[in-house]
């Protein structure tokens, strides 16, 4: 139902964030790329043909060749939406820290993807 499946999580540190949809309102609020400290989740089972990516990770950022790396093309969506039936999906991987959730932009995110899943936006 949410598009992917957890396959880990191999870094928790300060990443980049790419913001891939400027116009969401999950997204619409953020710069074009942010840095963040949290927990990092991969996917397996997930492609960008079932999901509309809002955010992925800088893979720039982060050491691709620790162990417990899966993914070998570089692709790691952090956040998206998708439609299941005639309902709306949202999801974002991120939010693991207490310092994340008090953080504005993280906020904003979750305020934006909430009401564009229920609908007013």
């Amino acid at each position: 139902m949410i598009g992917a499946y957890f396959d880990g999580h191999p870094w928790h540190q300060d990443v980049r964030i790419r913001v891939e949809d400027k116009n969401h309102p999950a997204t619409n609020r953020l710069p074009d790329s942010l840095t963040i400290s949290d927990e990092i989740y991969q996917f397996r089972d997930w492609s960008r043909d079932r999901v509309h990516v809002l955010l992925s990770l800088d893979p720039a950022s982060v050491d691709l060749t620790k162990d417990g790396v899966h993914r070998t093309d570089k692709d790691f969506a952090n956040a998206w939406t998708r439609t299941y039936g005639s309902g709306r999906i949202f999801y974002t991987a991120l939010g693991h820290d207490a310092a994340v959730w008090r953080d504005t932009r993280f906020q904003q995110h979750l305020l934006g993807g909430i009401k564009w899943a229920m609908g007013v936006q």
